[in-house]
């Protein structure tokens, strides 16, 4: 209205029609379209790590089938004597909706839908979070939308509706494409729900690489065991984890799944620990193992901010160190400069590339938190008096590696867990050491499947 009284006050007319007079290229509108959260993240943008481009995909292929169901409505949304005109000609998009999203990510749907159906061998699954999932950043980066005239563009983090007519009201077009995207995602969440329904649900700790978040003004009193364990329940609230849910520890995680366990304020199906126990011992105990070349890391591990110190000075060997593979003409030194200040072996129970990936998480926080929970294993026994006799009634399972040389299990160990809970079984690993997640994964995974084989 503006703009034709404008017109009409210097004597001109403004024509919004598409295709006005014939050989004339028409005009239409360029529709940018995306999806945010309420704080502002576009679900349409890749982010830097697996998870956040999984995220990308699973809007991106879903606004994809939005308008491959539904793309008459959409056609319908932008139909006018004039713009059916100006479509199909004069460099104008097709007048038959397709989508355009680049060879490159073309290439990336194209190997998902080549990826194994059914259970993923450890192999698939890294090549897929390392080399489809985790390249998308770096594949947008050089993925120009070369064809100006397609109707529907996917252009680095929007979609680009380009059929649109200048005489269109965009809000026209921008309703139905809301609407059958909001139809297809309701769809999709039905569909993934009836999957979860009928499957089982996994939730790993591992207490390792659990405090990414901390930093060196957290006290040591932050990463006791009761407040990890609400911090796992917390997260089995928020993500809705306690359909069938089997908790799997791994290492002094086994303390804080046993503890979420025991605690009951959460429901979980079965138990799985991997190289680990109930609860270990204290402080005592460590500082009575001294070997040539210092004292046991636990005990160094009491004074935190000392000892994040020195593992601080080279985060990338110190996690190196921490998953070497250690065999048999090898020291089996448990001290501090042992265990992760002799950089000379080249064997790794993971692929370096994921060391690398582990590394350059903890480079900006540290290794603090970490280190932090094992300051705080007196504390640990003392909180675990409040819940240690609650009876356990789900099925339990022990898993450990037969040359793990950091928790042995013995003929006492074993007595013990099998008191731990009604339904006990013990397992070990032939071949395995203490890294059994990474390197016999499917023992594991074996594991997992056949605790939950009876429901």
């Amino acid at each position: 209205d503006i703009m034709g009284r404008i017109a009409k006050r210097h004597q001109f007319k403004v024509l919004f029609h598409e295709k006005p007079f014939s050989g004339i290229n028409g005009s239409g509108k360029h529709n940018n379209w995306s999806l945010s959260t309420s704080d502002g993240t576009n679900l349409l943008s890749p982010g830097k790590t697996p998870m956040k481009n999984l995220q990308f995909l699973t809007f991106f292929v879903n606004t994809i089938k939005a308008v491959y169901k539904y793309e008459e409505l959409l056609r319908a949304s932008i139909a006018s004597a004039s713009n059916d005109y100006r479509l199909g000609a004069n460099e104008a998009p097709p007048a038959i909706i397709s989508v355009f999203i680049g060879s490159q990510l073309s290439e990336v749907l194209d190997e998902l839908e080549n990826v194994t159906k059914g259970k993923l061998s450890p192999q698939e699954k890294t090549d897929l979070k390392l080399n489809i999932i985790g390249k998308i950043p770096e594949i947008l980066l050089d993925n120009t939308d070369r064809n100006r005239t397609s109707p529907f563009a996917f252009t680095g983090n929007k979609f680009e509706f380009r059929a649109v007519g200048s005489n269109t009201n965009s809000a026209i077009p921008m309703t139905v494409l809301n609407t059958i995207v909001a139809k297809q995602l309701k769809e999709f969440k039905l569909e993934v729900d009836e999957l979860i329904d009928n499957n089982f649900r996994v939730t790993t700790i591992e207490q390792r690489g659990y405090p990414l978040s901390s930093n060196l003004k957290m006290n040591v009193i932050d990463f006791t065991l009761d407040k990890l364990s609400e911090d796992i329940e917390i997260l089995i609230r928020t993500l809705d984890l306690s359909h069938d849910l089997t908790l799997v520890g791994h290492d002094w995680g086994t303390v804080v799944a046993w503890a979420t366990l025991k605690r009951n304020n959460v429901s979980i199906k079965n138990y799985i620990s991997i190289c680990g126990g109930t609860l270990f011992p204290g402080s005592d105990v460590y500082k009575s193992l001294t070997y040539n070349d210092g004292e046991h890391y636990i005990t160094s591990f009491q004074n935190a901010t000392e000892a994040a110190e020195i593992l601080n000075r080279d985060i990338k060997n110190t996690i190196y160190g921490a998953y070497r593979v250690k065999n048999q003409n090898v020291n089996h030194s448990l001290s501090l400069k042992a265990l992760f200040n002799d950089f000379n072996h080249i064997e790794y129970a993971i692929t370096e590339e994921l060391l690398s990936n582990i590394a350059s998480e903890f480079s900006d926080t540290g290794l603090y938190g970490p280190v932090a929970w094992y300051a705080n294993i007196d504390q640990n026994i003392q909180l675990s008096s409040k819940w240690k006799h609650n009876e356990v009634t789900q099925k339990v399972s022990f898993i450990f590696g037969e040359d793990d040389k950091a928790v042995l299990l013995t003929e006492k160990m074993k007595d013990r867990l099998n008191k731990e809970a009604k339904f006990v079984t013990i397992k070990e690993v032939s071949g395995a050491g203490h890294w059994l997640p990474y390197t016999h994964r499917e023992s594991v995974l074996n594991e997992i499947y056949s605790i939950n084989k009876d429901y």
